[in-house]
């Protein structure tokens, strides 16, 4: 589970530094924001599984 909130962390940090809002990430991937969420959270999920 610690992993899981350091990866979060990273991304959240990283957003921060490029001053960019989860929808703005979205927008620039060409996704919705809710999908966005949904990859992030898959990803952990799945990254969470192999360790």
């Amino acid at each position: 589970m610690n992993d899981e909130i350091i990866l979060k962390n990273r991304l959240k940090v990283a957003r921060a530094e490029k001053d960019l809002s989860q929808s703005a990430l979205a927008e620039m991937v060409g996704v919705s924001k809710i999908r966005l969420v949904q990859l992030i959270q898959d990803n952990f999920i799945q990254l969470q599984n192999c360790l």
